[in-house]
């Protein structure tokens, strides 16, 4: 960074970041110009260290303090800055940013690689387009009126957050909840997502959706499913029934229409009693 000259002819943010400044919904636009702001005034000073002071940006953006303090707050978590001292005087150091080297890099790549996608789809023969199957998530987003964007936005930060560690969760009842938080304009990010697919990670089916049905019922900003302790399905969890044939190890319940499915380790049977009644009927 220190041995080449800053870029001033152009301010280019990667749409790696961008994504990142989106998860934050009514704060985009606050990030985005307050990471522009530092940018411009880095080509200014010619360095990726700037002396940019809460004062100087509030009598440049006429912001409050406060909002700059906040905004520079979250900035700093994504580590996007970092704020030095030197003396008396704060230095806000931008940690990405593209110099003119940098940048002739990008296009080199950029440009080669379109050229060896032109020989490839020259070479090959046209092929239609594959449809991506949906899944029962999405399906349910889609018919709450989710846009495809915003679908996509929340697929993304749940990937991401499954790449780290994957969740048991039912879709249905997750995309029910998703819908009804889209609807409601209930703001949540990244974290709120993670500590709802925590909360309802390994518990049946049919307990994930009456909670969240209940929450959604009520109007609620988050749902609550009742501790393992007091649930009235996890008992049951891991038990057999001598029915027509054997059903081992209970896995699951699910509800459908106004009948119950319980996924056995070796059948599944869908019949209308509550699981009191039929482990009284039939446990072994």
């Amino acid at each position: 960074m220190t041995t080449e000259e800053p870029i001033t002819q152009a301010i280019v943010i990667h749409p790696h970041l961008l994504r990142k400044f989106m998860r934050y919904d009514k704060d985009f636009a606050n990030l985005l110009a307050l990471y522009s702001f530092y940018l411009y005034h880095a080509q200014l000073q010619k360095t990726n260290q700037i002396l940019a002071t809460n004062n100087f940006v509030h009598n440049k953006l006429h912001w409050a303090i406060e909002r700059i303090k906040r905004i520079k707050r979250i900035l700093k978590e994504l580590k996007v800055i970092d704020v030095l001292q030197k003396g008396v005087y704060y230095y806000v150091k931008l940690n990405f940013i593209y110099t003119k080297k940098k940048v002739m890099e990008i296009l080199d790549s950029t440009i080669s690689a379109s050229k060896k996608l032109i020989k490839q789809v020259i070479a090959q023969k046209p092929t239609p387009p594959k449809t991506k199957t949906k899944t029962i998530f999405e399906k349910v987003l889609e018919e709450k009126s989710v846009t495809p964007q915003k679908i996509a936005r929340i697929q993304a930060d749940i990937n991401e957050i499954f790449s780290k560690k994957s969740y048991k969760v039912n879709p249905l009842a997750f995309g029910k909840w998703i819908g009804f938080c889209e609807k409601k304009k209930i703001a949540y990010n990244q974290n709120h997502l993670k500590s709802w697919l925590k909360s309802l990670h390994n518990r049946t089916s049919i307990e994930q959706l009456e909670s969240i049905d209940l929450a959604i019922q009520k109007g609620w900003k988050s749902f609550y499913i009742p501790s393992i302790q007091k649930s009235k399905y996890q008992k049951f969890l891991g038990r057999s029934l001598q029915m027509e044939r054997p059903c081992k190890n209970l896995l699951d319940i699910r509800a459908k229409a106004d009948k119950f499915v319980y996924v056995f380790e070796n059948v599944t049977i869908t019949v209308n009693q509550p699981v009191e009644v039929l482990f009284e009927r039939f446990s072994i």
